[in-house]
C-alpha cells in the first residue's frame, strides 16, 4: 500500500511508533497536501467506499495494492488516477479533485439533492 520511512515512524527517542497513514480518500488528499513530493510515500491505492444506495463517488478507502478492485484509484502528490477495466484512465489534479469533492458534498447537503441524487 504505502512505503514509510523509519524516521516518519519513530518517536522522539528513535523508537518505532505506530504511523498515522491515511485510511480514507479525504485523509489521503490532506496527507499529500501536507507532505507534497517530500513524502516517502509516493502513491496510495484506493477503492470506492461501499455506501449502499447513496451515490458518493468521492468516498474512497485506502487499500493495499493486493486488495484493489477492478475499478480503483491511485493517488499521489500530483493527483488522482481513476482506473476502470476496458476504459481509458482519467487523471485529475489533486486540488481539482478536492474542489470537486467539496462541491459534491455541499450539493448533497441541500435537501433536494440529498433526497434525489
Amino acid at each position: 500500500m504505502v512505503k514509510t520511512s523509519s524516521k516518519e515512524n519513530a518517536d522522539e527517542n528513535g523508537n518505532e511508533a505506530k504511523s498515522h497513514l491515511p485510511r480514507t480518500g479525504d485523509e489521503a488528499v490532506e496527507f499529500f497536501g501536507r507532505a507534497g513530493e517530500d513524502s516517502e510515500t509516493k502513491v496510495l491505492f484506493l477503492n470506492r467506499a461501499h455506501t449502499g444506495l447513496n451515490f458518493r463517488p468521492y468516498d474512497l478507502v485506502v487499500v493495499d495494492r493486493s486488495d484493489i478492485e477492478p475499478e480503483y484509484f491511485t493517488m499521489s502528490s500530483s493527483g488522482v488516477v481513476h482506473i476502470q477495466p476496458n476504459q481509458p484512465s482519467q487523471f485529475t489534479h489533486l486540488g481539482q479533485w478536492w474542489r470537486r469533492s467539496s462541491l459534491f458534498n455541499t450539493l448533497r447537503s441541500i435537501t433536494f439533492f440529498k433526497n434525489f441524487v
